[in-house]
């Protein structure tokens, strides 16, 4: 398909839009345990606009695909500094470019740090943990599935420590996906989807090489697509398999340069359940 080679990519911080030459790298999974993370460079802004980005202040937005309309890939924060990496924002000098790097990671600002101490009584439901979560962290959460709703604590619910434990922990006892995904809270029961449209991957829609099956699940590449996402579903077709590969989405990566080659996204199940 010839609209799959017309690349747009930009990217937003505090509202404003940049374009240019942009480079990214978004490495995304379906666990709050591992943070979803990304970098981006973008060249040559002028100095009053990296001053701007060295604020540090709102949300940044990568949107990136092809044609006129590039769908957002990812939604983030600045990255908080530490001893490893002490600032999220830095700028370097390549021959003639002046490059600003971003480092970011959704969700880093809520759940850094952040406290929990809830205590239900008998009979409360997985539906009241989660509304919980959704009014500590402030924001949006996607309807709690239908197999969940019914899940009592029958002798109560207590929890005292970090928020991001208490998600790993709801997910474990309930037997679901919990993690941020572009700034909202999902729940994905393990070995179902998020229910969104199942994405078809084959030569004409964008599958480079051959998927390779694992031990647990399945790999496969192609071109950078931002509807692969965690949890969401997958058909993989391809004169290599025997029979077309159907999973859930358990990680993806996706790299891209406006003004290179690398333009793909990586997906990968088996975290959570084999191919169906």
């Amino acid at each position: 398909m010839s609209d799959l080679y017309l690349r747009k990519a930009f990217v937003t911080v505090g509202g404003v839009k940049f374009g240019g030459r942009i480079n990214f790298e978004v490495y995304r999974g379906n666990s709050a345990a591992a943070m979803n993370k990304s970098k981006v460079s973008i060249y040559n802004l002028s100095k009053e606009s990296r001053s701007a980005v060295d604020r540090r202040q709102g949300k940044i937005v990568i949107n990136a695909g092809y044609g006129e309309d590039a769908p957002i890939l990812f939604v983030g924060d600045f990255g908080i500094a530490t001893n490893e990496n002490p600032t999220p924002v830095f700028h370097d000098r390549k021959g003639p470019d002046v490059i600003t790097t971003i480092e970011m990671a959704d969700g880093d600002q809520d759940l850094a740090g952040a406290y929990a101490g809830v205590s239900l009584g008998s009979g409360s439901t997985v539906a009241q943990v989660f509304e919980y979560i959704k009014g500590t962290l402030g924001i949006p959460v996607g309807s709690v599935p239908a197999s969940l709703k019914s899940f009592q604590f029958l002798n109560g619910f207590t929890f005292d420590g970090s928020l991001r434990k208490l998600m790993t922990d709801m997910g474990a006892t309930i037997g679901a996906d919990v993690s941020i995904q572009n700034g909202a809270l999902q729940i994905v029961p393990k070995g179902t989807s998020t229910g969104e449209p199942t994405v078809l991957l084959t030569s004409a829609t964008g599958l480079i090489g051959i998927p390779n099956k694992t031990d647990m699940g399945f790999k496969a590449k192609s071109l950078l697509n931002a509807l692969l996402t965690p949890g969401r579903q997958v058909r993989i077709e391809s004169k290599f398999l025997t029979a077309p590969a159907v999973f859930s989405i358990d990680r993806v990566k996706h790299v891209g340069d406006t003004h290179d080659n690398d333009w793909y996204s990586e997906i990968e199940n088996g975290m959570g359940g084999g191919a169906v």
